[in-house]
């Protein structure tokens, strides 16, 4: 999730650097992936009963929305401390346009609603070496847990409209901040400031680094913004183990884990907008954006390592590129029987699309991230084909990596949990009977 909105210069997309046409390539023979589920067929079921369909529904980012509307004038330019409490830890400035308060009681009756975070905590922010402040685990996190859940101290339009130019709005939210609950305000102050004097004052350059996407909201389609507490601190890395999230009902943040996360272990998220940029590229944009150069354990790779983890990264970009034309390839292998060729007599160009989607799956787990338009595709079609080859100790493990990854960014397991559990219980088990091809 790319940070720094603020009166940001609008953004032209990244484009990705020019590179050689490939087929879909592979990693090389020594990548050092995790090992895949056997592709051994267990003894068919006797008499399965199938009461359940394998999940149909796809994680999908939302679309981008413009920084602003282009023409929109409003009327009215509020500020609000939400909702009224004594309890600053629970308080929100909010910055609207108009009636979105109004419009947002309406939809959620009693907004913000309430909301609960993890007691005792996981967390702790702490010094981290060289990079100042982080978040790091006080206990071991299991895969899709909810870290931490909180109220930001600030949330607003990614640009805020104004009649003056853009330092009389900056000072227009000194004003702001300043009637903020004085607890709020040292905490907003205490943030990091990695624009240095680029921007006109201290708080501008605060909130330009530490926002993160909010909304969406009502009667607004544009960005907006906002600056979390806890969630704030946490550190960028291209191999991130947790995931933002941004919950309009309740107004808050939320960090979910995207992996197990062992207990002292940092908890990081990614900063960029595409974390699949070859190194050279991802480092220019941090350098460029928030200052500083990553030094995760991606970043940290040399030779050939680094060349092999940028062909991974790209094969995933195409493969990212091509989800229906993978579908239709795999409805194609099903139809034809779910023949498995000889790994060894194929060229990585020749693959079937199952031994494809494992590969993709060794990729992201090598790389330790799952790209978020491509996990659920993937895991959805080889959940499927282990039920096809009858595989199913393979179709237990996909289901809950797909069941993880579901609860980490959407806060439900999206039905793959039943599927891990039961996986004879399902339309797919032994589909094609005694017409495959073995």
């Amino acid at each position: 999730m790319r940070r720094g909105f603020l009166l940001s210069t609008p953004r032209e997309p990244r484009k990705t650097a020019n590179h050689t046409a490939v087929a879909e390539p592979a990693p090389a023979a020594d990548t050092k992936t995790a090992a895949a589920p056997e592709r051994k067929s267990s003894q068919p079921a006797t008499s399965p009963v199938k009461i359940m369909l394998i999940p149909t529904a796809r994680y999908r980012r939302p679309p981008p929305l413009p920084q602003y509307l282009s023409g929109y004038q409003p009327y009215a330019v509020r500020r609000a401390d939400v909702p009224k409490t004594t309890q600053p830890e629970l308080q929100t400035m909010f910055i609207s346009y108009n009636n979105m308060q109004e419009d947002l009681s309406a939809l959620y009756p009693g907004w913000p609603l309430s909301f609960s975070s993890p007691s005792p905590a996981m967390h702790q922010v702490t010094p981290i070496g060289g990079t100042g402040l982080g978040l790091v685990a006080t206990r071991d996190i299991a895969a899709g847990e909810t870290i931490v859940r909180e109220r930001p101290y600030i949330v607003q339009p990614a640009y805020i409209m104004g009649s003056g130019g853009a330092e009389d709005i900056y000072r227009t939210l000194e004003g702001f901040v300043s009637l903020m609950k004085p607890e709020n305000r040292r905490g907003v102050y205490a943030l990091r400031n990695s624009k240095g004097s680029a921007l006109p004052t201290e708080l501008a350059g605060i909130v330009d680094t530490n926002s993160q996407e909010a909304g969406p909201f009502p009667n607004y389609a544009a960005q907006y913004t906002g600056v979390a507490r806890d969630i704030s601190r946490a550190n960028h890395s291209c191999n991130p183990n947790a995931h933002p999230a941004f919950d309009t009902p309740t107004l808050t943040y939320s960090l979910h884990a995207l992996r197990p996360i062992r207990a002292g272990e940092e908890i990081t998220i990614t900063y960029l907008g595409n974390t699949l940029y070859q190194h050279h590229e991802r480092q220019q944009e941090l350098r460029e954006l928030y200052g500083f150069t990553c030094t995760c354990k991606i970043c940290c790779l040399t030779g050939p390592e680094r060349r092999q983890s940028d062909m991974a990264r790209f094969a995933l970009q195409l493969h990212g590129q091509k989800i229906a034309e993978h579908d239709a390839r795999f409805a194609k292998w099903v139809l034809g029987g779910a023949e498995l060729l000889p790994l060894d007599t194929l060229e990585p160009h020749d693959f079937d699309i199952f031994t494809l989607d494992t590969t993709s799956w060794s990729i992201m787990e090598s790389e330790e991230y799952c790209e978020p338009s491509l996990w659920e595709p993937v895991l959805a079609r080889l959940v499927k084909g282990c039920s096809v080859l009858e595989d199913e100790k393979a179709v237990r493990f996909y289901a809950t990596k797909a069941a993880e990854l579901r609860m980490a960014y959407t806060g439900s397991d999206g039905g793959w949990r039943a599927v891990a559990e039961n996986p004879r219980q399902t339309d797919w088990w032994a589909k094609l009977g005694d017409k495959r091809k073995k």
